[in-house]
């Protein structure tokens, strides 16, 4: 969509510079890394919705994405390893230490898929999400640590630079604000007020993010028109308009009634 634009547009803008393209190798790998491992999430809520045993479709879904994450993370090591750029060492170093966050993450998931479904407490499902949500930032300072050098070739590559990681930034908080409902849905009771709380500001994170992401937008005359707007429908109106929904069900005293 949006990102993908973005990311073929930089690529072709950015041909002329050798270690330019091959820092922008890193940072497109880094984004798309920070899709996957976001993506992750879901199967994993999905799974933490059910009960033990969990069912044998649940964990295929969720081996399936945990392996497309490892690709996404293997291309990363590759893109950083083929590079020669000066942070490179300790991009290297950041990307291990996101592999080694993501199993620890994982670990913590599967061990809650191990405790029957009515005495997981709301603090053991919230960590589990938090464990996952924990790992994009570090994906996201790789992407970060590249911008630099890339600009460094052609100053005028920065807003494209600014779109894509906005757009990354988004669409993470979109995904962060549905992991929210998790451990209520999940334990189909009511959310708490800390969970309230969380919700509110993920909330207020992805409508800021769309903001500034349609402002840079506005000021990008070759951004294709239909990108923009079904960037503000998924993660505009659309997309809000259900989270209050599930919101308003996941405060009764009896929950949701839904499962993740």
């Amino acid at each position: 969509m949006l990102l993908a634009w973005l990311v073929l547009h930089q690529w072709q803008a950015f041909s002329r510079s050798d270690q330019a393209l091959s820092d922008f190798e890193i940072f497109r790998a880094a984004l798309l890394a920070m899709e996957k491992v976001s993506a992750e999430r879901g199967p994993m809520n999905a799974a933490l919705g059910e009960d033990v045993p969990v069912p044998a479709q649940r964990i295929a879904a969720l081996r399936k994405a945990r392996e497309e994450s490892d690709a996404s993370l293997r291309d990363l090591d590759a893109a950083i390893e083929a590079s020669h750029c000066q942070e490179c060492a300790a991009l290297y170093v950041t990307a291990t230490h996101t592999i080694t966050t993501l199993a620890e993450a994982r670990k913590h998931a599967d061990d809650v898929l191990l405790v029957p479904r009515q005495t997981r407490s709301p603090e053991l499902l919230n960590n589990a999400v938090n464990h996952m949500a924990n790992v994009i930032p570090i994906i996201a300072g790789i992407a970060d640590g590249t911008i630099e050098d890339i600009v460094s070739g052609d100053a005028a590559i920065l807003d494209d630079l600014q779109m894509a990681r906005l757009a990354a930034a988004l669409r993470e908080h979109a995904g962060l604000l549905g992991s929210r409902f998790t451990g209520a849905l999940a334990s189909d009771r009511q959310l708490t007020e800390q969970e309230q709380q969380r919700i509110f500001n993920s909330e207020g994170r992805v409508e800021q993010l769309r903001t500034l992401l349609a402002s840079h937008a506005g000021n990008h005359p070759a951004l294709a028109p239909e990108a923009v707007r079904r960037v503000g429908m998924v993660y505009g109106e659309a997309g809000l308009a259900y989270v209050t929904k599930v919101y308003r069900r996941a405060k009764r005293p009896t929950g949701a009634g839904i499962t993740t």
